[in-house]
């Protein structure tokens, strides 16, 4: 149950909720919004941060990634942060990881503004111009991901065969709807 019990139903007939909590995953999109338009201030580069932002993303890795291999599983604070990791109603840990992650990135945008123009990153940018489109594909890759974690796990050999996968599966759709849009019927023809 989330926080203030905002959880809008899915299906009136059985009670089902939705799988991604749309008023908790608007937090994600406002706080991106209210960065870019200023409304939110960024936080200033120091050490202090960058260190707290590095220690949160490598203990939600860790977690997500490495729990058994480190015997951690039974530990009573690995437990506690399980329960935060809530992706349907996006948890304090799930979203200081995302304000982690970000922190991070502006961090060395800032440091390295040509690292954006990189050849390795404009996938990436792919799949930033085509986003309706990926997100709508990603839902659908999302359960066929599902499916795969259940045949081979979701240990380090399942989440790098599903992060690859869906990568690869995105970047595709980012790159047809690109052609698609591109494409001479596209184009509006001018009369002579």
């Amino acid at each position: 149950m989330p926080p203030l019990g905002f959880d809008p139903v899915a299906d009136s007939s059985t009670g089902r909720v939705w799988l991604l909590n749309p008023f908790a995953w608007q937090v994600i999109f406002f706080l991106g919004f209210g960065f870019k338009r200023g409304w939110l201030p960024v936080p200033p580069k120091s050490m202090g941060l960058t260190l707290l932002a590095w220690g949160i993303v490598a203990i939600g890795v860790t977690y997500r990634v490495l729990p058994e291999g480190l015997g951690l599983g039974d530990a009573p604070l690995w437990q506690a942060l399980g329960e935060q990791l809530d992706k349907t109603n996006v948890d304090p840990f799930r979203l200081a990881h995302f304000l982690a992650t970000a922190y991070l990135l502006h961090g060395l945008l800032r440091a390295k503004p040509g690292i954006a123009r990189a050849w390795v990153l404009r996938p990436f940018e792919r799949l930033g111009q085509q986003g309706l489109s990926v997100f709508v594909g990603g839902m659908i890759a999302a359960n066929i991901a599902g499916l795969i974690i259940l045949q081979v796990g979701d240990g380090l050999l399942g989440q790098i065969l599903i992060n690859l996968g869906g990568f690869l599966t995105l970047y595709g759709i980012a790159r047809l709807m690109s052609w698609y849009k591109s494409a001479p019927w596209n184009q509006k023809k001018l009369l002579p």
